[in-house]
């Protein structure tokens, strides 16, 4: 059949192992591409989430290290340790706590502007075009925020993996300009 045999060297800076298949003809198979065997974007994208759910649902803390729950976050209820050099220098995380708790009371006003927006809009109440329409510009604005906020910040809850108040970042950003827009409004 006119094959070579095939053998494996355990030395991989000699020259001779080193093989280069540059062109194989065998009639009895159908000719295809291996553009026809490549995963489509969908099965790619559905299997690197697989694959990070499965690392992020392994992860789990080192010896004495201090974890937290999402829900000690947003009131700043434990920060996070880290060690830095040699010398075991120990850093301790922890959020500003007039910044972080005003987000929670800016979260909450938010929520009771936006019921109370929409309640006098669907009981019809009149205003000015003006007082509407700068209620209006700041509710999609706030809304957006509000979004991102929840969407960076109520995945953590249902994770079973190690966390830390570093995850938080992300939503706080969110809740920091919400706050800024609600005391703009």
């Amino acid at each position: 059949f006119e094959q070579g045999e095939v053998s494996c060297n355990p030395t991989t800076r000699d020259p001779n192992s080193m093989w280069n298949v540059e062109d194989n003809h065998f009639s009895k198979l159908p000719n295809s591409s291996v553009h026809d065997l490549a995963p489509s974007f969908f099965s790619r994208f559905i299997e690197s989430h697989k694959v990070m759910l499965q690392g992020n649902s392994g992860l789990k803390p080192k010896e004495g290290e201090m974890t937290s729950r999402p829900w000690e976050w947003p009131i700043n209820l434990r920060g996070q340790w880290f060690s830095a050099g040699d010398d075991k220098t120990r850093i301790y995380l922890l959020g500003n706590p007039v910044i972080w708790w005003a987000n929670i009371v800016f979260l909450i006003i938010f929520l009771f502007i936006y019921s109370y927006s929409s309640f006098k809009c669907q009981r019809g109440v009149s205003e000015s075009p003006e007082i509407t329409q700068e209620r209006e510009n700041t509710m999609v604005s706030a809304s957006w925020l509000f979004l991102g906020w929840g969407l960076h910040y109520i995945p953590f809850w249902t994770m079973g993996r190690v966390l830390y108040v570093h995850h938080y970042y992300p939503a706080l950003l969110f809740s920091s300009m919400l706050s800024a827009v609600l005391l703009d409004y």
